[in-house]
């Protein structure tokens, strides 16, 4: 019989062709895992629940959507109307529309450059 298995180091595991057929694999990876778990739960000190977690942020979410839909509700159909204003003369006039955006990009380019080599020194 032929040895198959040699580790890096040339070990020889001990292990013949005749006597590793792939159900002896299986069986001896499933034993592996078994092991690997055991050990790792033996390490952990405490697993987190997930699903636990999950429903005390959904229910912390839910308070805070009730809190603020007061302020939504007040406010949705303005903001809607001046967004819809603007959009219209944004595309009413394309061009100028183009050159206040570059116009406003250079000047918060100008004023955070400022800002910033001023905190750097």
């Amino acid at each position: 019989m032929t040895e198959v298995n040699k580790r890096d180091n040339g070990e020889l595991l001990g292990e013949y062709i005749d006597e590793m057929t792939p159900e002896k694999q299986i069986e001896r990876l499933e034993a592996r895992v078994e092991e690997l778990t055991a050990a790792l739960d033996a390490k952990v000190e405490s697993k987190v629940d997930l699903t636990k977690i999950k429903n005390a942020l959904n229910g912390g979410t839910d308070y805070v959507l009730n809190a603020i839909r007061p302020v939504i509700d007040k406010y949705e159909q303005p903001t809607k109307e001046a967004v819809a204003k603007a959009g219209g003369k944004v595309s009413d006039n394309p061009f100028l529309s183009v050159a206040v955006a570059f116009g406003a990009g250079i000047i918060i380019g100008t004023v955070l450059n400022h800002c910033c080599k001023s905190s750097d020194d």
